[in-house]
């Protein structure tokens, strides 16, 4: 017992220092980010255990999964109250400060950061884009991964940060304003490509192009739509025609509501029951679970594009594809992408192991029996109401202009919450969104990644998954905001299609192999 006493007193120190000191200097980052090396991995046999040396891409891995496993809970800290009257906190405390700088993380204001995806560094260096390259056109070379709010409401067991970052119900610290933050993140993120000039592959062409950033993926760590100046910060990076990928947790539904359009549109679904969100996603909230329904409804009323995104943990979230199909049919997303779990090393905050994350042809296998559960109810539902007494179909948005065209989600997002228990949709969002049913659209094999896509993006027999940017910014300098995800949609190349040769891999990009030997026991 005593060691955890002198741990929480070691805490409650830290924060009180913290709230009642001068501002702390932001300590300088490390830019020979670019040297670090590509973690060991094992891949487990069918039976769950380790595998035979393998052959995998030495870009393949997320993050250098340097952490020291703590997480701050500010809901347990001795009540402290970091917005107390007299005087905000700052989110990023000394010791914070001082394990992000560790991990490679740039730093802006009181409660940002910055840090340089791998996959930048990969494309740069020609060696193959993520897997938004892949689906949705973006250059990963000129891709910004940040976030305006590293805190959180959930633990999550697979969280790939390690847990590192503070945990909180609302944004209660020091509020950095938008323009600060914007230009510092482009900024770190320009200081941290500059220690690229000279490595292998890296022309001076390709180095000066990355400077220009294109894209923003606001899913480094937290929760970013936390942020109490989300809508200016995310309407300055449009103003400098910087596309905007938003991840949140389903947590927050009247912050998704009130949410700028932006390009992208992401809500994480990481289990389909009440039961198992909370093992695995760990939420603060006690009504968690009707949070998450009425994100998925929020997000159901955007017209631009929506995501769900799922990622697969063996044991823990890869059955129930009923629940799943349900909770799809209430949201009606544009797309649907399915990722297995990244194993990011040993951490005392999270039982992840490699026996956990499934193989790529596990994930396929998931999505196809996804499509078809969600295919054969679409089916069945339009044979009862065939067999109903007739009824004015519903008018829903579903083609490119916003023509109205008769639909069945009003239907099916009724049906599925009263398989669900929960209470029928409400009205307003009948008339915004219909689902013509899914299909797999692109796989980016080499990170494990599979994309479904609403039908309604396979047009002339192609898929257009992909965005064409150029369109994006001309809608939303139009002073519209109800134009519609097919508006600026472009056609998915052939190599990005699942069950092409590549594989999802570009054939401009040259892919490269390392030997890696699997540690007994499935460990890294």
């Amino acid at each position: 017992a005593q060691p955890l006493v002198v741990h929480f007193i070691g805490d409650v120190v830290s924060h009180l220092d913290n709230l009642f000191a001068d501002r702390v200097p932001q300590p300088a980052a490390d830019d020979d980010d670019a040297a670090s090396t590509s973690k060991k991995t094992a891949a487990k046999g069918e039976d769950g255990a380790a595998a035979v040396p393998l052959e995998t891409e030495s870009d393949d891995d997320d993050d250098d999964g340097s952490a020291d496993g703590s997480v701050d809970d500010l809901e347990d800290i001795a009540g402290i109250d970091a917005g107390a009257e007299g005087g905000r906190g700052e989110l990023l405390y000394p010791r914070l400060r001082q394990s992000l700088t560790k991990q490679g993380y740039r730093l802006i204001g009181s409660h940002s950061g910055v840090k340089l995806c791998r996959w930048t560094k990969a494309m740069l260096r020609g060696r193959g884009g993520c897997y938004k390259h892949t689906f949705y056109n973006i250059s990963s070379y000129q891709c910004m991964e940040m976030t305006p709010s590293l805190a959180c409401a959930n633990k999550c067991v697979f969280c790939w940060r390690h847990h590192t970052n503070p945990v909180g119900k609302e944004f209660t610290w020091q509020v950095d304003s938008p323009e600060f933050l914007v230009e510092g993140a482009i900024a770190a993120h320009q200081g941290m490509l500059k220690p690229m000039k000279g490595v292998p592959g890296v022309t001076p062409d390709k180095l000066a192009e990355a400077m220009n950033v294109k894209h923003c993926a606001l899913s480094l760590v937290g929760e970013p739509i936390m942020y109490p100046r989300i809508n200016e910060f995310v309407e300055l990076l449009h103003a400098k025609h910087i596309s905007t990928f938003m991840v949140t947790n389903a947590q927050f539904p009247d912050r998704i509501a009130a949410l700028s359009p932006v390009t992208q549109h992401y809500l994480s679904l990481d289990a389909p029951t009440k039961e198992e969100l909370k093992a695995i996603d760990r939420p603060l909230f006690d009504d968690f679970w009707e949070r998450t329904i009425a994100s998925i409804k929020a997000l159901r009323a955007k017209t631009q594009r929506t995501v769900f995104r799922l990622t697969l943990v063996e044991g823990y979230n890869m059955t129930g594809l009923e629940d799943y199909c349900r909770l799809i049919e209430l949201g009606a997303p544009d797309f649907i992408e399915v990722k297995g779990v990244t194993y990011c090393g040993n951490s005392d905050a999270s039982p992840i192991t490699m026996r956990h994350v499934p193989f790529h042809h596990e994930v396929v296998k998931f999505c196809d029996a996804l499509a078809k559960a969600l295919e054969r109810r679409r089916d069945e539902r339009a044979a009862r109401e065939a067999a109903a007494p007739a009824a004015k179909p519903a008018k829903v948005r579903g083609v490119i202009g916003g023509d109205d065209v008769p639909g069945q989600h009003t239907a099916a997002a009724s049906s599925a919450a009263q398989e669900a228990g929960l209470p029928p949709c409400d009205a307003p969002l009948a008339s915004t969104r219909n689902s013509n049913g899914y299909g797999i659209a692109c796989e980016h094999e080499h990170s494990c990644c599979v994309l479904l896509a609403d039908h309604r993006f396979r047009r002339g027999g192609a898929w257009h998954t992909w965005i064409d940017y150029a369109r994006f910014f001309e809608l939303f300098e139009s002073g519209r905001r109800d134009f519609d995800a097919l508006e600026y949609s472009a056609p998915t190349p052939g190599w990005a299609v699942f069950r092409s040769d590549e594989r999802g891999f570009d054939p401009a990009q040259t892919r490269h192999y390392r030997k890696k030997r699997a540690v007994p026991g499935g460990g890294c």
